[in-house]
């Protein structure tokens, strides 16, 4: 893999002459699918692009040739999973936003590993340590995106609930301690 590539995750089988699952690289120069399988066995929904770590959600139980479910890093050289391994959500991951060293995420998951947390959370890009940002969404929220402005993060989705009552499909977060601004 390298800079040139660009990745395309979702729910297929195939992908140009080269056969993958889920999610490919494709040479920006020759538009051709590289042989870089990283192969979760179902769909992706979001990616986000550090370096030379690609990290990924969706609704998958195995990808990069390791038991992980639902968000991971993969190396765009060999396509395994990295050694950064976070708190597994509990289900599908729909939103990722890179933010200086942490990776904001967001979904239909309301806990990770044993943490409860509704529909958002950060994890250290470093360690992948889940950090204390943590909005109050609500009991059963969907977040698909997340938009940065000084100070804080505009998180877009669905059924939000949060200290300030119903939000529907947006709300304003602070960016450290994740209370309604």
């Amino acid at each position: 893999m390298c800079i040139r590539d660009s990745y395309v995750g979702g729910d297929f089988t195939v992908s140009g002459a080269n056969a993958t699952a889920n999610l490919a690289a494709f040479d920006t120069t020759t538009g051709n699918n590289t042989s870089w399988t990283p192969d979760p066995d179902n769909e992706v929904h979001v990616l986000a692009l550090d370096g030379s770590t690609l990290y990924v959600g969706g609704e998958f139980a195995n990808i990069g040739g390791a038991g992980l479910s639902t968000l991971a890093a993969i190396s765009v050289s060999t396509g395994l999973a990295t050694a950064w391994v976070p708190p597994t959500p509990n289900a599908a991951v729909k939103a990722m936003k890179i933010s200086g060293n942490r990776l904001l995420v967001g979904g239909e998951f309301v806990t990770l590993g044993a943490t409860p947390r509704n529909g958002a959370a950060s994890f250290s890009l470093t360690t992948g340590l889940l950090e204390a940002w943590n909005p109050d969404l609500g009991a059963a929220p969907v977040v698909v995106n997340f938009g940065l402005v000084t100070g804080g993060i505009y998180i877009g989705g669905q059924s939000f609930w949060n200290t300030i009552g119903p939000e529907g499909s947006f709300t304003l977060v602070d960016s450290t301690t994740g209370a309604p601004l």
